[in-house]
Parts: C-alpha cells; sequence; structure tokens
C-alpha cells in the first residue's frame, strides 16, 4: 500500500469467486488501495460465474480473497504471479510433507 511500483508496470490480483463447484480465480489490475482489507480495480478476465465481472469492469477485492499477485510491465511479469508460473509450467505443485 505504502511502497511505489516500478515506473511504466502495473499491480494485478487474483481472487476467487463463489461458484458452485468451488471457487473460479480471475485477475483484477488494481486502481487504488487506500484500506488494507479492500482493494480497488478493474477486472482483467470475464468470469464464468458471476455474469457482472467483465473485462474492464470495475471490481471491490476483499484483501482476504487474493490468493496470488503479480507485478506486469511491458514485456509481462517481473515479479509474483506464483500460481499462474505453476499452470502455465504444466507440472503439478509438490505436495506439502
Amino acid at each position: 500500500m505504502a511502497g511505489k511500483l516500478p515506473a511504466e508496470s502495473q499491480l494485478v490480483v487474483k481472487y476467487g469467486l463463489p461458484g458452485d463447484d468451488g471457487p473460479e480465480y480471475v485477475w483484477a489490475g488494481v486502481t487504488s488501495w487506500e484500506a488494507p482489507e479492500r482493494i480497488v480495480g478493474v477486472s482483467a478476465s470475464d468470469a464464468a460465474t458471476d455474469q457482472s465481472v467483465r473485462i474492464g469492469a470495475p471490481v471491490v477485492v476483499e484483501a482476504t480473497d487474493v490468493v496470488d499477485w503479480a507485478v506486469l510491465d511491458a514485456t509481462g511479469v517481473i515479479e509474483g504471479g506464483w500460481t499462474q508460473a505453476v499452470l502455465d509450467s504444466g507440472e503439478p505443485p509438490t505436495p506439502a510433507p
């Protein structure tokens, strides 16, 4: 909240929307984060489970619902994005001991 992002970059968060078969995870670009518990942004994807969540639509995300984050620049992810990296690798996550 208090830090500065690198020039020409954006913070995005991944959060869960409730669904009948479990949560659907979507990304949102953060536009402001004035209260620790609430993030304001715009949807970066269309949700299948919530027709109001469309690309570019305003969203309010509870911080406790965030499951991942990333800082993006024109070249892609420069930090974070851990869940997406696992999905993109095609490898199953290593189970905890």
